[in-house]
């Protein structure tokens, strides 16, 4: 079971329709930039934010995931269509470690997770006990007290592997771009590559588009607001198209 994160186009197509995102204060030259980006990307890529093997398309061909739907479908009747195919996989839900493990698997060093934010990489077994001080756990991308159902705070489309020390230090925070602020540091006291304000998380640059798609994922399929979990649309779009 690997998380799979692929290029979602459409999706963020939709999720500019289907998110508040037409109030004259919201839209930007910028944004606007973005979105015609993704939608120059449209016919050539339709694929899911971030779908590991759920238990129903497992063996299905990425690329046939979202077949069915026509580059004529804009907006809010565009994102009722990818719901309607997310929906209608069954998402295997769970908490336990195996599954971390396995999903978030170092694929340069089986024996270890590669962490969400820092993209540093730890044993498997050193999991939190709740006394272990460095450790990893388990890493809601977007705020568990803003996931409003049990399905999604286990769904591993949106939880991940995290160094403890670095997931306390991200709370609730927004994700957003930080220039200057502090640099976050392991338990170790080892600098990362993340940063932070009072009000802002930055992290790696992959895990950036990382959890730039998982949360365009929790908005298809659980109707969140990226804005909830984001600093804005436009920053959310920038790094899942920034992303490789």
């Amino acid at each position: 079971m690997k998380k799979k994160i692929f290029l979602v186009p459409l999706l963020a197509i939709a999720l500019l329709a289907g998110c508040n995102t037409n109030k004259p204060s919201d839209i930007s030259p910028e944004e606007s930039s973005l979105t015609s980006e993704s939608s120059s990307q449209s016919s050539s890529s339709k694929s899911s934010s971030s779908s590991s093997s759920s238990s129903s398309s497992s063996s299905e061909d990425p690329a046939d995931y979202y077949k069915s739907i026509g580059d004529s479908l804009t907006g809010t009747a565009l994102l009722k269509a990818l719901r309607a195919i997310i929906n209608n996989s069954s998402v295997s839900v769970s908490y336990n470690w195996s599954r971390y493990e396995q999903a978030d698997e170092d694929p340069n060093n089986k024996s270890n997770v590669l962490l969400i934010y820092s993209r540093l990489s730890m044993s498997k077994s050193q999991h939190d006990s709740g006394t272990d001080a460095y450790c990893w756990n388990r890493e809601h991308t977007f705020p568990q007290s803003k996931l409003a159902n049990d399905t999604s705070k286990k769904d591993n489309h949106i939880v991940y592997a995290s160094e403890k020390t670095v997931n306390s230090v991200r709370g609730n925070l927004q994700m957003g771009v930080v220039t200057g602020g502090t640099v976050v540091n392991d338990y170790n006291g080892n600098p990362t590559t993340c940063r932070k304000t009072s009000s802002l998380f930055d992290p790696n640059n992959v895990a950036r588009g990382i959890v730039a798609r998982s949360t365009m994922y929790a908005a298809a399929k659980y109707g969140f607001d990226p804005e909830e979990n984001f600093e804005s649309i436009a920053t959310m779009l920038r790094w899942h198209l920034e992303y490789q």
